[in-house]
């Protein structure tokens, strides 16, 4: 077991553990060093050697490393030298190497040396044009060689999102109403992130539903979508195919009606009681065509709509003739908060710096968490604009030189699916930092 105790190490033999001896590094280098560190570390198996308690510690010790180095951090460092005294296998627990060890064959390259190739990549010049702009190849004009990172600097993500489609396999569930069952096919739904939440792509997608209920006609026609604290106004104050419901009162003073959970309202005032159903049921967890359905239910229209669960059942009687069912969360219309950026670039010994841990594996074995394809994490949820404060910018590096010239690049959600971008382009540019001639 290695040496834990800080206190007896000296600035430069820290400097060793996270490869930054005798350069001159900027502390974003430094905290991408702590970064990489750290995360080979939580990926490292633990053993009868390694146990879970040596990781905790040694976690806390590469945290203490990167705050005295930050607090004694200087710009003027001593000639650089490609040393790399932090070992970390997937198989094998991390060995810390004594100071003035010998340096190792397979030492990674300096990625701040060398040539650095700006390469933009844009959607729009995508080698076919048929395919998705969430998923795509892209040929470049010539091969980068001695490539040994590469990093993403600006990103221009898209603006617009598909959350309700059928390509993402959400836009529909199942109703029941005593009996008489329909699938409920709703029509795509988008949302533009540069703009902010409003009533009005709530209404909207409140429309959308009762035009839905009213075309099948029958029961179903007696059914609304409403937040849950106003559904009980339903048959008096509030008509959501109303043209002037921005303006109602209920709406325009009531902004919590945004975080609000919907209730679906069976109304059955004026039926005569042999016409009354005994049941509403919503049901999220069957497939298109009402078939039982293994899909993870996290991927499914209920989880949009505040449901968590895939059955839902309300019995309706003489004493309480209307029925409601209310969800158990929020209406999220903004259902994608962050997607993935995935960069194949068709080499093997790239490391890992990005773990999704959120990505779940139904629809995404070819592109696993571990796979070290993942790029970037991307949050759209700050809107538009190319700060880095949108997206987690930590170097690819290559254990050698690679050569480089095509990649396949995929925006996926939490479940691997590539997002649906509306027919939207978008663009970031890459660092290919090369070994000078």
């Amino acid at each position: 077991m290695f040496n834990l105790n800080i206190d007896e190490y000296s600035t430069s033999e820290l400097e060793e553990l996270f490869s930054l001896s005798g350069i001159q590094y900027s502390k974003e280098t430094l905290k991408n060093a702590y970064l990489r560190s750290a995360n080979q570390t939580n990926h490292t198996n633990t053993s009868r050697e390694f146990t879970s308690q040596m990781k905790k510690d040694t976690n806390l010790f590469l945290e203490k490393v990167y705050n005295s180095l930050l607090s004694s951090h200087s710009q003027n460092k001593s000639i650089p030298q490609d040393e790399t005294n932090t070992i970390f296998s997937h198989t094998n627990f991390p060995v810390i190497k004594p100071p003035n060890s010998t340096m190792s064959p397979n030492s990674k390259m300096e990625p701040n040396k060398g040539k650095k190739n700006i390469i933009t990549i844009d959607s729009r010049f995508r080698d076919d044009v048929k395919s998705q702009q969430g998923n795509f190849n892209i040929s470049l004009k010539e091969t980068f060689n001695n490539v040994n990172s590469i990093t993403i600097d600006n990103l221009n993500p898209p603006d617009k999102i598909i959350m309700i489609s059928e390509q993402m396999g959400n836009n529909f569930f199942t109703i029941d109403i005593g009996g008489n069952r329909q699938v409920i096919i709703l029509p795509d739904f988008t949302q533009t992130f540069s703009t902010k939440r409003s009533f009005i792509k709530m209404i909207i997608f409140l429309r959308s539903f009762k035009k839905q209920m009213d075309n099948i006609g029958g029961l179903f026609s007696r059914l609304t979508l409403l937040p849950k604290s106003i559904i009980h106004l339903v048959n008096s104050d509030v008509d959501i195919t109303d043209s002037e419901i921005l303006t109602n009162p209920l709406f325009a003073n009531n902004p919590d009606l945004l975080s609000d959970s919907i209730s679906f309202s069976l109304n059955t005032e004026d039926m005569f009681i042999d016409d009354i159903p005994q049941y509403i049921s919503l049901d999220f967890g069957k497939t298109i065509n009402d078939k039982d359905d293994p899909t993870d239910i996290r991927k499914k229209l209920g989880n949009i709509l505040g449901f968590q669960n895939k059955v839902y059942k309300k019995s309706i009687t003489l004493e309480k003739p209307s029925a409601s069912i209310h969800g158990d969360g929020p209406l999220n219309l903004n259902y994608v908060q962050y997607g993935y950026l995935i960069i194949d670039d068709f080499q093997t010994n790239g490391e890992v710096n990005i773990y999704g841990n959120d990505l779940t594996y139904s629809g995404c074995q070819s592109i696993a968490a571990t796979s070290g394809k993942i790029m970037t994490k991307i949050d759209f949820g700050r809107g538009v604009g190319t700060g880095l404060d949108r997206f987690t910018n930590i170097p690819r590096e290559y254990t050698g030189f690679v050569n480089i010239n095509k990649f396949h690049i995929s925006l996926i959600d939490e479940f691997g699916r590539a997002l649906d971008l509306a027919n939207n382009d978008w663009s970031f540019t890459m660092l290919l930092n090369t070994k000078k001639n």
